[in-house]
């Protein structure tokens, strides 16, 4: 299962939008996975709220499927040429090799449940952590964090 991801960075940044797939790492049960396949068309959006040092992020508050964010096409192995040329790879790139260096992750705010994977009518807070995969292709590592809307129920009004 692939879930695309529009990823809205910063004013400051070039490009300002990334179109980025992501897959569970986790096996889903069969009804939720039958879930995804039919919302699996809609784009997930995402912004951009804060940086936090990595050793700032308690393993306890991340809750949901995690999921691995990489640029279209660089999920499919005979397409890591195509992919290592594009403007979206490059961007992401340097974004994964500035968190690394700096030892920072990113707060996203979106529309999606961290649980169900599906589009919410609430925003959710979300961090992504870089990573650099086999081959050397980076990816973001996302994970829902528990807020104080998780717990209030008007926030989803």
């Amino acid at each position: 299962i692939s879930i695309p991801l529009m990823l809205r960075l910063p004013n400051r940044a070039e490009p300002r939008e990334l179109l980025l797939m992501a897959s569970p790492t986790i096996l889903l049960p069969a009804r939720m996975q039958a879930c995804l396949d039919t919302a699996a068309s809609a784009i997930r959006d995402f912004a951009v709220v804060s940086r936090l040092p990595s050793g700032g992020v308690s393993c306890e508050l991340l809750y949901g499927v995690p999921l691995i964010a990489t640029c279209l096409g660089a999920e499919a192995g005979n397409h890591v040429d195509a992919w290592a040329r594009s403007p979206a790879a490059d961007a992401l790139a340097s974004l994964v090799s500035a968190l690394r260096s700096r030892g920072e992750v990113l707060v996203f705010a979106g529309y999606a449940s961290p649980t169900s994977l599906l589009p919410s009518p609430c925003q959710h807070f979300f961090i992504a952590s870089p990573l650099v995969l086999e081959g050397g292709r980076a990816a973001l590592a996302l994970s829902g964090v528990a807020s104080a809307d998780n717990w209030q129920p008007a926030a989803c009004l």
